[in-house]
């Protein structure tokens, strides 16, 4: 008998594309429909797994009334696009990480699905293995203690190549959007809050992109906790929970399926298994189609809401390219953007083809950032014009710190400035209510 209630479709034919038929097939159903932007790969998916019907154009499954449920597994750069329409027109959508490029694109899609009454949750295979739950059910107990700190590694070695998704920035490479969104799920799977302070440091490919990076979190009960990540040095895909009566190390840990806590009082070992690493999909399929039946929610958007960050300088991922720090011994806060120009937003600047930097900035005289209901004061200065002096309501000093102090690949004359226009709006809606009460336009100059 099937377990499977819903109609799914699938836009994507790739690997997870894969995965997601094979498992729904092992589950007594199928897939009703695929779409792909080469229809010849779509045409053989669909005759290796019996699916009837193939979309001529990938938007056709939009209008589709027979489509109950849209797997989304095409390039994350890709995402909004499809994610948007998709809800629009009623389907709920189980997108593959990282759901959206950024905060803005994720409440765009956020708010699309709350107002068509739809479910919309991110593919994040650690809200679904059944570990996870147990490790849950233990930390629940109480025997563990309260939760200190959480250490997280996660590193490939990955060619450098443009061509491929990992290192190329039109496609939205690096290893914060590949591999970090898993670290960042798994740390706010297990903290009682979101995180609302952050450190980070990155290091760039040749191409660009955030090749390596490290983030230092803690939320407001003081539970911390260390991400490093990397795409051109292999590391172990590791995961450790430290509690006051013990720690739990869990490796492979996207589909962890064994786990084992190690007590601090006798360093006795207990090993904790539970689920399938090869049922990943499976058990997504399940926990979607109960959330859309309304029987119970365990896609847990909140978390990757959380993650992502909400226009909220302390949410770990937005965190990690603004994090409001006092810098270079300065008593002022410092708004400073390590990545967000040249990882989450340099696939809108590289949209029309890798550009060689300019020899200077090229900076204007004059600018007009509009920023909303923001009301700063801009002065650019700093080494070369890379610093950006603000002074809000509030009478403080925010600096905000882009192009060559923090990624040199970004200095691409200035169609930077697009960019930079929403780096600063984020920026300032990241700041008290207070600093931001008047709305007018804001000038650098």
């Amino acid at each position: 008998m099937s377990k499977i209630r819903y109609r799914w479709a699938s836009l994507g034919c790739g690997v997870i594309g894969h995965q997601l038929a094979q498992a729904l097939a092992s589950l007594g159903g199928g897939l009703y429909a695929v779409g792909n932007r080469t229809q010849s790969n779509a045409q053989a998916f669909a005759a290796q797994y019996g699916i009837l019907k193939v979309y001529e154009r990938m938007e056709d499954v939009f209008t589709d009334p027979n489509v109950d449920i849209i797997y989304i597994s095409t390039p994350h750069n890709t995402h909004i696009n499809y994610l948007l329409p998709a809800l629009a027109a009623g389907k709920h959508v189980l997108c593959e990480k990282s759901i959206t490029l950024n905060s803005e694109e994720l409440m765009r899609a956020v708010e699309a699905a709350q107002a068509h009454d739809v479910v919309l949750a991110e593919a994040m295979t650690i809200y679904h293995m059944p570990i996870y739950r147990r490790l849950r059910e233990i930390m629940a107990s109480g025997s563990l203690g309260p939760l200190c700190m959480i250490q997280m590694n996660f590193g490939s070695f990955k060619e450098y190549d443009r061509k491929n998704r990992f290192f190329n920035r039109s496609l939205a490479g690096g290893a914060m959007l590949d591999i970090g969104v898993y670290a960042l799920s798994f740390v706010r799977y297990f903290l009682t809050s979101q995180p609302t302070e952050v450190l980070s440091q990155v290091k760039y490919a040749p191409t660009g992109v955030d090749e390596q990076a490290s983030i230092l979190l803690k939320n407001a009960e003081e539970e911390m906790a260390a991400i490093t990540l990397s795409l051109h040095a292999k590391q172990p895909k590791r995961g450790t929970i430290a509690f006051e009566n013990g720690y739990v190390e869990m490796f492979e840990y996207p589909r962890g399926e064994r786990a084992v806590i190690t007590w601090t009082a006798d360093g006795r070992r207990e090993e904790i298994a539970a689920g399938e690493t090869a049922d990943a999909l499976k058990y997504e399929v399940l926990d979607m189609e109960a959330a859309v039946a309304g029987e119970r929610d365990d896609m847990h958007l909140d978390y990757t809401v959380d993650a992502h960050g909400t226009h909220d300088a302390d949410s770990p991922l937005m965190g990690h390219a603004v994090s409001l720090r006092r810098s270079r011994g300065h008593e002022e806060d410092s708004v400073s953007m390590p990545c967000l120009l040249s990882c989450f937003f340099s696939p809108l600047v590289a949209a029309g083809g890798e550009r060689e930097p300019s020899a200077t900035n090229r900076t204007p005289s004059e600018v007009q950032i509009d920023v909303g209901a923001a009301a700063p004061a801009f002065t650019l200065g700093g080494m070369g014009g890379t610093e950006a002096k603000v002074t809000p309501g509030d009478g403080k000093v925010y600096v905000i710190n882009f192009w060559a102090t923090w990624c040199p690949p970004c200095r691409k004359e200035l169609r930077i400035l697009k960019n930079l226009q929403k780096a600063i709006r984020n920026a300032f809606l990241s700041m008290p209510s207070t600093s931001r009460n008047q709305k007018r336009k804001s000038r650098v100059s």
